[in-house]
């Protein structure tokens, strides 16, 4: 070391810092020393073990994905003889297929493909669970507005929201319920 006029000056350079720790490679000697140990062999259990968590956690994810895709959208065919309203859309009368989504929404389609549309929904609680399902809908002076949707089977229906111009009507006149029944999955 020199020292200038109260500096500390180093003549030697720092030594090289690795970013990684180096390890020594395992010898041969080592890994069979280690396999009489019986040491080896408990590793290959406990990886064996994590190998089995990991597949089995992976059926049940799998297990899990097929059984929401067998419970996803369930509906029900309804042939419809009045234009009704839906919130703010208007369908004409004709066959339509109506499915429960994910949400809380509904997708109602006409079976020929020329009207469709989503509607949000709430639950309602029915008495019982509908063996047929139903789909009912509220007549003011003429005018048909899509209420409840029932599935087959479900002691939850869903019902829409009431739009404004059906609000105004419910105000000046007495609401008469409708139920249509679904078309039976033979077809009848």
């Amino acid at each position: 070391m020199r020292q200038i006029t109260g500096v500390v000056l180093f003549s030697r350079a720092l030594p090289a810092v690795h970013c990684l720790p180096v390890r020594p490679r395992a010898k041969w000697p080592q890994l069979a020393a280690l396999f009489a140990a019986g040491k080896l062999k408990e590793k290959e259990k406990k990886m064996k073990s994590i190998l089995r968590f990991v597949v089995l956690a992976g059926l049940v994810v799998a297990l899990g994905a097929l059984r929401a895709a067998a419970q996803a959208p369930s509906g029900l065919v309804l042939n419809v003889p009045f234009t009704f309203s839906v919130e703010h859309e208007q369908l004409p009368a004709g066959e339509y297929r109506i499915q429960t989504m994910p949400g809380g929404r509904l997708l109602i389609r006409s079976t020929d493909g020329k009207a469709y549309t989503t509607v949000l929904t709430v639950p309602v609680r029915g008495k019982a669970p509908e063996s047929d399902g139903k789909v009912v809908f509220n007549r003011y002076a003429g005018k048909y507005f899509l209420a409840q949707v029932w599935t087959p089977g479900m002691e939850i229906g869903r019902e829409t929201f009431k739009s404004k111009s059906e609000l105004e009507l419910a105000r000046q006149q007495r609401k008469q319920e409708i139920a249509l029944l679904p078309k039976s999955p033979s077809g009848r």
